[in-house]
C-alpha cells in the first residue's frame, strides 16, 4: 500500500504552463518533496496543458477544473488530498527552499493554519502597484508565530480544522471568508519563518485592472449572499470610503515594513496604486448593489 503523505498541495492552474511549471520545479526540490503529494486542478490557460504536465512531472495527480471557478477547483482538490494537511498554493507562486521543513514544523504546534509571507518577483511599476495592492498585508517579512491572519496563497491546514467547518471549504468561497469562520470557531493561524512563496507573475496594466475589477465584485457578491437589502445599502453607502481607507492602509504597511526597498516600490508605483484602488473601490459597489455576476469565473 502506498504510504500516506504528510502533506497533500492544492493547486489551481488557471495561467501559463510555464508559471506552473516553475512551481512545481520548486516544490519537487525540497529536501522532504517525498512526503508531499500534489493535486494540480487543471484549467490551463493553454491546450494541451495537461498532457505536457504529465509528461514533465508523473508524479503530480491532475484532476480537470474546466468551467469552476479558483475557489470550486481549490475545493475539489481539498476533496481529493489524502493527508492530514492541507496546502495551497497558486500556480505562480515559487516556493523557498524551506517551505516544505517550515510548513511541517508548524503544523507541530496547535496552530491550525500556518503559513508564510509573500515576496514580490516581478519588478516593473505596474507589478508593484499590483503586489502592494493585493499582498500588503502579508509583505515579506512577516512576525513569526501567533498572527491574526495569512495569504490564501499560502497557507496550510490541518484536516481536523477543515473537518470542523463542515462543507463550507467546499461551497466555492474565497480563502478570506473560511480564514474568518475558522477564526470565529477560535482556530489559530502561526506564521512561519522560511515558508515564504516567490509571486512571480508579471501583469499588464489591461489584464491587472481587469483582475482587480472582477476579484472586488466577487468579493463583495460572495459577501452580501443571503443578507436583507437593509445591510447590502449600508455596504453600498460605505463602499466610497474604500478607497482613502485602502490606500492608507497600503501605506502605512509599506511604511512599516524595514529598508527602503518596498517605499521605493511604493514611490515608483503610486499612480498606478491609486488607479488599481479606485477599481476595486468601484467594483465592490456594484458587488454589493448587482451581486457577483460571472466574476468568480473571470479571475486567474
Amino acid at each position: 500500500m502506498e504510504p500516506r503523505p504528510a502533506l497533500s498541495v492544492v493547486i489551481a492552474a488557471v495561467n501559463e504552463i510555464e508559471l506552473l511549471g516553475n512551481c512545481l520545479r520548486a516544490l519537487l526540490s525540497q529536501p522532504r518533496s517525498g512526503e508531499i503529494e500534489i493535486i494540480v486542478v487543471d484549467r490551463l490557460a493553454e491546450p494541451g496543458g495537461a498532457d505536457a504536465l504529465g509528461r514533465e512531472f508523473p508524479s503530480v495527480f491532475v484532476v480537470p477544473g474546466e468551467g469552476l471557478t479558483i475557489p470550486q477547483m481549490r475545493a475539489k482538490g481539498f476533496r481529493q488530498a489524502r493527508a492530514p494537511l492541507i496546502a495551497v498554493l497558486e500556480d505562480h507562486t515559487d516556493v523557498v527552499e524551506t517551505w516544505l521543513e517550515a510548513m511541517l514544523r508548524g503544523h507541530e504546534t496547535d496552530a491550525a493554519v500556518v503559513g508564510g509571507s509573500v515576496t514580490n518577483g516581478c519588478f516593473s511599476a505596474v507589478d508593484w502597484a499590483a503586489f502592494f495592492t493585493e499582498y500588503n498585508e502579508h509583505m515579506t517579512p512577516m512576525p513569526a508565530g501567533p498572527v491574526p491572519s495569512l495569504p490564501g496563497n499560502n497557507s496550510s491546514y490541518k484536516r481536523s480544522a477543515v473537518e470542523a467547518l463542515g462543507d463550507l471549504f467546499y461551497r466555492g468561497l474565497w480563502e478570506t471568508f473560511l480564514h474568518a469562520a475558522l477564526a470565529e470557531k477560535g482556530f489559530g493561524f502561526r506564521c512561519e519563518r522560511g515558508a515564504e512563496v516567490i509571486h512571480a507573475k508579471p501583469f499588464s496594466f489591461a489584464h491587472f485592472t481587469h483582475q482587480r475589477w472582477h476579484l472586488a465584485r466577487s468579493y463583495a457578491g460572495m459577501r452580501i449572499r443571503g443578507l436583507p437589502w437593509s445591510r447590502r445599502i449600508v455596504y453600498i453607502a460605505g463602499s466610497p470610503l474604500l478607497l482613502p481607507l485602502l490606500t492608507l492602509r497600503v501605506v502605512r504597511r509599506v511604511a512599516s515594513r524595514p529598508g527602503y526597498g518596498y517605499l521605493l516600490g511604493l514611490a515608483r508605483c503610486f499612480p498606478l496604486l491609486l488607479f488599481f484602488l479606485s477599481v476595486w473601490t468601484a467594483a465592490e459597489f456594484v458587488g454589493y448593489a448587482f451581486g457577483e455576476g460571472n466574476s468568480t469565473l473571470q479571475i486567474v
